[in-house]
């Protein structure tokens, strides 16, 4: 037990665990709604276009926001701020399950959620990287950087599956009512499902070969 505590010091850091595994939670469900969020526009409109904007709106704030995010975590107290971002990331994410389950989430508020949940992000990230020098003693410090950056790359490797097979579960199962009548409309449907109600003419190349007339 003794040369287990001396090997891994880090795993009885009880403010670095704390830490450490709230983190891998965030990052693990930002990398899940980074394919979610565009795969769920997809779904609705049916347009790849929207999608990548989507995608853009969700990286977009990695660029736009780690400056100022630095700049306001040297003036706040930064373990409020971290819990401050995740709770407004988690309302953002419920507002799109609460629209789900009424009707449908609009584009504007796919993005406006996207774009935010990016930037809280952004922010609790940068104030992870400064609040661990005073969880962890300076020796410790490069094994604690290390054990950051796996739980960043396991989630990057992980989250996405997730989120495709999340997507992919909720188109095949039909457990979200909204989700139906855009999957209908989709041309890889309309082409093999006798019951969609969609006009085969209307997406291009759905048209039916002329029929040969009879002599």
């Amino acid at each position: 037990m003794v040369r287990g505590m001396r090997r891994w010091p880090l795993l009885h850091n009880r403010d670095y665990m704390l830490l450490w595994s709230g983190e891998i939670l965030s990052e693990l469900g930002s990398q899940t709604s980074a394919v979610a969020y565009p795969l769920l526009i997809l779904s609705l409109t049916g347009s790849p276009a929207k999608a990548r904007v989507v995608g853009l709106a969700k990286w977009l704030p990695l660029a736009v926001c780690a400056i100022p995010a630095g700049a306001l975590a040297d003036r706040v107290d930064r373990k409020r701020l971290m819990i401050a971002c995740s709770a407004i990331r988690m309302v953002g994410a419920a507002s799109i399950v609460a629209m789900l389950v009424i009707s449908q989430p609009s584009y504007l508020q796919i993005i406006g959620v996207a774009f935010l949940d990016g930037a809280l992000f952004t922010t609790s990230y940068i104030c992870e990287r400064g609040a661990l020098s005073h969880v962890v003693p300076a020796p410790q410090l490069p094994d604690a950087v290390a054990q950051n950056e796996a739980r960043s790359y396991a989630a990057s490797i992980v989250g996405p599956p997730l989120g495709g097979a999340s997507a992919a579960a909720s188109r095949g199962s039909g457990s979200t009512p909204s989700f139906a009548p855009h999957r209908c409309c989709s041309p890889w449907e309309t082409r093999s499902s006798p019951a969609c109600t969609c006009s085969r003419s209307s997406w291009p190349g759905n048209t039916a070969p002329p029929r040969r007339q009879s002599d």
